[in-house]
């Protein structure tokens, strides 16, 4: 399979897992479910800003999945991440199509940087649009729990999209909005989303999820051809074991003997 016949392929997928956000029958933004038995996330403004949700007053959320099929949701605010602009909504829906999350550690951050991710949403602010795929970079991971990207988000209806990062095939961000500046011999906006960081925390169950979550994700890659991350992480468990042997004078000839997994030896 090419590479583009394989991005069209993690596209769909994705594409398929995206939903449409509505308040009162007003779309507001884009999620994407995480879990089979219904749970998705977006952007917690495209909710928060427009209902009492401290004082317990929520207005009806509904998810559009496709053209005129909707289901109400409810805001889980115990796991969700009002102040990292994560909202967690709960639907009565069963998904066949849901993503794998992933943190980004303080250590990958210099090595991901100008890495590709790619952005699905409903960037206009129509319900009736289609929807869109916006390919593009990380510029910079920020102290503040953001990723800011470029040539990704394209307007304000994208708020709660997916970042999805090719090279370690997750999920690593939620699109949260285009920040724009006005000062001279700067650039014209960055755009953002936020890490998952504070949303593993509020929901520490969600880890056990995500990697449940995870094993699903990489069959489908796998069936795509793809190197999945979990065949990357075993391999690593996998070494190569040399050793030195000593043949009709010849010294110092290492000869690979075969592959064995490394044990964790306790003395």
């Amino acid at each position: 399979m090419t590479e583009d016949k394989l991005k069209q392929s993690i596209h769909q997928e994705i594409e398929r897992a995206t939903v449409k956000i509505l308040l009162n029958s007003i779309f507001m933004g884009t999620g994407f479910f995480i879990t089979p038995d219904g749970y998705v996330l977006t952007a917690f403004h495209c909710i928060g800003e427009k209902a009492d949700i401290k004082e317990g007053f929520v207005e009806r959320i509904q998810i559009e999945l496709v053209p005129e099929k909707f289901f109400d949701a409810q805001l889980d605010y115990v796991k969700s991440a009002p102040d990292n602009d994560i909202a967690v909504l709960k639907v009565n829906y069963s998904s066949e199509h849901y993503l794998p999350l992933s943190l980004i550690s303080t250590e990958e951050t210099d090595r991901y940087r100008d890495s590709r991710v790619v952005a699905l949403g409903y960037p206009a602010g129509r319900r009736y649009e289609s929807i869109g795929i916006y390919s593009g970079e990380i510029t910079r991971f920020s102290d503040d729990n953001k990723i800011e990207i470029n040539k990704v988000v394209k307007g304000t209806g994208q708020s709660g999209s997916v970042l999805y990062h090719y090279e370690t095939q997750r999920v690593i961000g939620v699109v949260v909005e285009v920040v724009e500046i006005d000062k001279p011999n700067e650039v014209t906006h960055i755009e953002l989303a936020v890490r998952f960081e504070s949303l593993f925390k509020t929901w520490p169950e969600l880890q056990k999820i995500t990697d449940d979550v995870a094993k699903d994700w990489d069959k489908y890659l796998e069936q795509l051809g793809v190197t999945t991350p979990s065949e990357k992480v075993q391999n690593q468990g996998v070494a190569n074991v040399t050793q030195t042997v000593h043949n009709h004078g010849e010294t110092n000839k290492q000869v690979i003997i075969g592959h064995v997994d490394t044990l964790n030896i306790n003395d």
